[in-house]
């Protein structure tokens, strides 16, 4: 496998430090990287013309010209929804804001070797099942292949008239059919009932707030009390495997 990778830090030694830890995980497993190295933002994205230049992002939050954060938003804006993002930084505080561009990892500097390749290992995991976890989405009037990773939420629109809404990224699909028979096919890829109406991707909630879930495209759906102790639970491991603690 060769992997596209672009690093993005004000500070060039810290490029160079995650250049050589990629360098090492070459060595050890195997995989390839094409790593491209960057010290401001506007130099990354001066390079990133169209979704799927690269497959892996690993960018600093706090760059004086564009943060991290900024950068990551633009290559969502592209769309590019299947890069992966992964931020270092000094300061914790950011973590919560990654979320919203679906980050991948969030690390705390100073960068260690133990850490970067735990996360390669989970990331080339990761990468590996994207590619079979799609699902033959079988609209109105077309038929589509939908990355499962691109569906925020099932809904049901009229259960009587067996009709839901597939909620994505970038779009809503209004399909025939009832939630049950969509709950076995997106259980083992992190989808849970919010509510009686709703499947939600447990990747793409932002925050939990006293009256629901507010997702990653800042739609607020409500939470039953049945399961809001499971959410909350998947939701907190998430959070941890997100950020990697000193």
């Amino acid at each position: 496998m060769i992997l596209n990778v672009a690093i993005c830090d004000d500070d060039i030694e810290s490029v160079t430090t995650m250049s050589n830890y990629l360098k090492n995980f070459e060595m050890n497993y195997d995989i390839d990287f094409n790593i491209s190295m960057y010290t401001n933002g506007t130099e990354l994205l001066s390079d990133y013309k169209s979704a799927g230049v690269f497959h892996v992002l690993f960018l600093d939050v706090e760059m004086p010209t564009m943060s991290g954060l900024e950068i990551a938003q633009a290559v969502r804006s592209l769309p590019d929804r299947n890069v992966k993002i992964v931020f270092f930084s000094n300061y914790p505080k950011y973590m919560q804001d990654s979320f919203n561009v679906r980050a991948f990892h969030y690390i705390s500097k100073p960068l260690r070797y133990s850490n970067i390749e735990k996360i390669m290992k989970q990331l080339l995991s990761d990468l590996e099942a994207s590619h079979v976890t799609k699902l033959l989405i079988k609209g109105d009037y077309s038929e589509e292949l939908i990355a499962v990773q691109d569906i925020i939420a099932v809904n049901t629109i009229d259960a009587r008239k067996r009709r839901l809404s597939i909620l994505l990224t970038d779009r809503s699909i209004s399909i025939s059919g009832i939630l049950n028979e969509w709950e076995e096919d997106l259980a083992r890829h992190h989808f849970i009932y919010a509510n009686r109406k709703t499947l939600i991707n447990i990747n793409h909630i932002h925050y939990i707030a006293e009256d629901g879930l507010v997702m990653s495209n800042q739609l607020k759906i409500p939470m039953s009390r049945r399961n809001e102790k499971q959410i909350r639970d998947l939701f907190s491991k998430r959070v941890l495997t997100l950020f990697e603690t000193r």
